[in-house]
């Protein structure tokens, strides 16, 4: 079984890892990054934790989903490397953070922008191709760490989980 093969397992450790990384980018991310508007993002006062944690989680489990079926398509019935997988990844990513950006720029109407909308179109002009820079190597620790994570046994994982959801819920506004 493999991080590249759609599978319960493969979601568990893809989630258990989620769970794992995301607060650490709490720190590390604002730690070494100057952007005013990454601070404001992973700034539990200024951001709900709720909001960015969904948000991170659902935009990146779709890139993954979008991954696993170009990798189903183009090798089917065949294990994929890890480096085969993780390089269709950051197509996919590279793909969806510049179509995002385009989208909510130029194509989205001004009367659906919200607060979340507008934060991306000033992340993305103050950042540029950084952010899917940035992205790219979030995906490897997360990548790696499901990876590890296949071999784990699902309590540890689902403890991971719920332990990281019940942080979210005692520091959401």
């Amino acid at each position: 079984m493999s991080i590249w093969q759609l599978s319960s397992r493969s979601l568990l450790a893809w989630a258990a890892a989620f769970a794992i990384i995301e607060p650490i980018s709490y720190f590390v991310i604002p730690a070494t990054s100057s952007s005013k508007a990454v601070a404001e993002y992973y700034n539990i006062k200024k951001t709900s934790v709720p909001k960015v944690v969904f948000g991170d989680f659902m935009y990146s489990t779709f890139l993954y989903m979008v991954t696993l079926g170009i990798l189903e398509v183009i090798f089917p019935n065949t294990a994929v490397t890890w480096i085969t997988g993780f390089l269709v990844f950051m197509i996919v990513q590279w793909t969806g953070d510049l179509s995002w950006f385009a989208i909510i720029t130029y194509l989205l109407p001004d009367r659906w922008v919200n607060e979340y909308v507008n934060f991306f179109r000033r992340y993305g002009s103050e950042i540029s191709l950084f952010a899917p820079l940035g992205d790219s190597l979030y995906g490897l620790v997360w990548f790696a760490l499901a990876a590890y994570l296949m071999s784990a046994a699902p309590t540890a994982q689902i403890a991971a989980i719920s332990l990281f959801l019940f942080g979210c819920l005692v520091l959401s506004n």
